[in-house]
């Protein structure tokens, strides 16, 4: 009987290797991933905002597992970066670090999505490549979170509809802005840890005033709403409130040319209201933006699983 054992044990490590060595990722290699991802969520509870932050960033111009943290844009995601190598050496070496950041960024997502009491369907495809790093990092041009136009901005980069590119940013629902890293300051909703249509309810809701921020030691000069609700600190980046009112920022500090109470709705409103109002839709059409976002550039993916 332990010769069978013993048998079946080498067999079994020697059907998964061959898996691994063909680049292809097996059901049963799959879920060992997704178990040991389990303990990483648990371990780093604090980073889950960042989790799926920097797959943000590395799919800007396509997904291709390099994210350079030595842009100011990245510096907060020095910890998350540092976490995805040592994830895909101890665990999935022969995918890509592209794969890797996305399949992180997707299990983070769906764990965010269950504390809402929700449930996502994102798929998982392996197949990207990454950049060669011997003429340097790609260059990304991020989005300005003191501009309006960040569903533009998103629909143009990642292909998205205005509905889709509203759902994207929901994932704003999630942590907040530290004025040490962005020079901004506060949580966009009441939930922080918890991917649920509070966001939109918040910033749908009146009480915003707008704030200077001025932050030398982060190179900031620009404003931003904010509310106190109970104990929280919130904010709205004109990158989101952009999305429910319609207005410009002008003058050096980006300041809106309407008060919260005057701005007229923007073309986007209605979506915001009905985010608010169901947070299965929400989840949906953010599940249909995120796949759209981790597949920017790669043209022969493998479907793993959900």
């Amino acid at each position: 009987m332990m010769r069978i054992s013993q048998l079946l044990v080498k067999t079994i490590t020697l059907l998964v290797g061959f898996q691994l060595c063909t680049g292809e990722l097996s059901a049963m290699q799959y879920a060992y991933m997704k178990t040991k991802m389990a303990d990483v969520i648990a371990a780093n509870s604090h980073l889950l905002p960042r989790m799926i932050q920097f797959a943000f960033h590395d799919c800007i111009g396509g997904c291709d597992g390099c994210v350079d943290t030595t842009n100011p844009n990245n510096i907060n995601l020095v910890p998350v970066v540092q976490l995805a190598a040592q994830f895909r050496k101890e665990n999935s070496p022969l995918l890509s670090q592209a794969d890797v950041n996305v399949f992180i960024a997707t299990e983070t997502l769906k764990y965010t999505a269950r504390i809402a009491g929700g449930r996502m369907r994102v798929p998982f495809k392996t197949g990207r490549v990454d950049c060669d790093l011997s003429n340097g990092f790609p260059v990304r041009i991020f989005p300005d979170p003191g501009s309006t136009d960040s569903v533009e901005y998103l629909m143009e980069t990642f292909e998205l509809s205005a509905r889709q590119a509203v759902g994207l940013i929901g994932v704003h629902s999630l942590g907040g802005c530290n004025s040490n890293v962005s020079g901004y300051s506060g949580v966009w909703d009441t939930t922080p840890r918890a991917l649920d249509s509070n966001y939109y309810e918040n910033m749908m809701k009146t009480g915003w005033q707008v704030e200077k921020r001025l932050e030398p030691a982060v190179d900031l000069v620009s404003s931003q709403w904010s509310k106190k609700r109970g104990n929280w600190p919130t904010l709205m980046l004109h990158a989101d409130m952009g999305i429910y009112k319609q207005y410009n920022v002008t003058g050096i500090y980006s300041l809106p040319d309407c008060r919260y109470s005057t701005c007229e709705l923007s073309h986007t409103a209605l979506v915001v209201r009905e985010f608010a109002a169901d947070q299965r839709a929400f989840h949906r059409v953010l599940s249909q933006a995120f796949t759209k976002m981790v597949e920017t550039g790669s043209n022969r993916l493998k479907l793993v699983g959900f």
